[in-house]
């Protein structure tokens, strides 16, 4: 009997095996492709999944990786790794296509620098590409005229050399540099006839496969294989959303802030601990400017020195200041996709604003004032003589309670007395 359960349990197995490897193995005949979707802006993560897709390509044997493209454009820097990541898999006898798709897409800013590195670009109908002036900072720093001078000839150098880092992504594979040259320099832009007719891209197709049996020819079949994104990498996507990352940060200070004030409560101080770790986390998604951070890690120790410090609302007001000027530049980047919503810098601000006069009205004063129970809220108290003190003791009623009491005064029955210190059941007074 056991030896029959072992049978079907192995046979069961193997024919599991069998169909999962079936479901696995390409169409018969087939050319297999990997195909990876980038519908972001181009950031460290858009680089990680790049680089996982040839990577993945080299070990599985599969010879054409199709990356399907529409993006506002990214940092500059990432560009270059992907750059040299799609001109590196020549050596690995990997074909690299770039296809903006679908109709409507475009490819504008580090995207023109993709579309470009690829052994084969193409786009579909409907899509256009260019603008692919570099954007660091704005010009003019509002300064002094030589401090405006100085910028203007930093941005010329980005400029030209960003200029020459795109003409020999040309030169490499045999497009036209001249207009690349105008992207950079002019931000042009073209449509997808256009692209076509000056040697930008090669191919214009209205799907993946009708791509393919260009490239390729009619008659071969293609097995198109989707690269998932991973959990992390999906993850970093999120937190590479500038407005969330923010919302994080801002949270994360609050929480933390509300733990002080309130010792012991735990939940506020440890999910915004978790929340502020998720906002820094996202420094290596998108650049943050850490003299940002620093304003509003300054409004979180104003509000703090405000608990402790009668400053007449001036320390919250302070706070108030530092924290939008930290919110406006939080995030080193003019790059519109990459920068936080005036309109959300707006609403948490009135939303800290309102917590600053509330905490000013209610909270500070009372965390300020004297403790009114325990030991330390019976000094100074006053009380009545419930006889008289014999030997410096006796008996006094104090907050509806009879407490032994001691002095050095002379005190008699019905005497007012004042509290000095508390030792235990004990009190210490002296005569009023």
């Amino acid at each position: 009997m056991k030896k029959s359960a072992w049978f079907f349990l192995l046979f069961f197995l193997s024919i599991g095996l069998f169909f999962a490897q079936a479901a696995s193995a390409p169409v018969n005949g087939a050319k297999q492709v990997l195909k990876a979707v980038i519908d972001e802006a181009i950031t460290p993560v858009t680089e990680k999944y790049i680089i996982r897709a040839l990577k993945e390509a080299k070990e599985k044997n599969i010879g054409i990786v199709l990356f399907t493209l529409d993006t506002p454009g990214g940092l500059l820097d990432t560009t270059r790794n992907i750059v040299k990541a799609l001109l590196s898999a020549d050596d690995d006898k990997i074909d690299t296509i770039v296809y903006i798709y679908p109709q409507g897409s475009h490819a504008g800013s580090a995207g023109v620098f993709i579309t470009l590195a690829a052994k084969i670009a193409a786009i579909s109908p409907g899509c256009n590409i260019g603008a692919a002036h570099p954007v660091m900072m704005q010009e003019g720093s509002g300064g002094d005229k030589e401090s405006d001078e100085n910028m203007k000839t930093l941005l010329k150098k980005v400029e030209n050399d960003t200029v020459a880092f795109i003409q020999s992504i040309c030169e490499k594979r045999g497009k036209n540099a001249e207009w690349a040259a105008l992207a950079v320099k002019e931000s042009v832009s073209i449509t997808a006839d256009e692209a076509l007719e000056k040697n930008v891209v090669d191919y214009i197709a209205g799907d993946e496969h009708d791509l393919l049996k260009q490239v390729y020819g009619q008659d071969i079949v293609f097995d198109i294989i989707p690269l998932e994104k991973s959990w992390g990498e999906i993850l970093l996507s999120i937190l590479a959303n500038p407005n969330l990352a923010y919302i994080f940060l801002s949270l994360g200070m609050l929480g933390i802030f509300i733990e002080i004030l309130h010792p012991g409560v735990i939940f506020p101080g440890s999910l915004g601990a978790i929340l502020l770790i998720i906002g820094l986390y996202s420094n290596s998604v998108i650049p943050i400017n850490f003299a940002g951070l620093a304003f509003m890690a300054l409004a979180f120790i104003l509000l703090i020195l405000e608990v402790f410090i009668t400053s007449y609302g001036l320390l919250s007001i302070g706070a108030l200041a530092s924290f939008v000027i930290g919110s406006a530049m939080i995030f080193d980047t003019d790059l519109p996709f990459l920068r936080v919503s005036l309109w959300i810098i707006g609403g948490i601000a009135l939303s800290f604003a309102a917590i600053i006069v509330l905490a000013v009205i209610y909270v500070f004063p009372a965390l300020r004032s004297k403790t009114v129970s325990g030991q330390e809220g019976m000094k100074g108290e006053t009380g009545k003589a419930l006889a008289d003190f014999v030997s410096g003791k006796g008996k006094v009623f104090l907050h509806g309670e009879i407490w032994a009491a001691f002095t050095d005064d002379k005190i008699l029955k019905d005497d007012e007395v004042t509290v000095e210190r508390l030792d235990g059941l004990k009190v210490y007074i002296k005569k009023k």
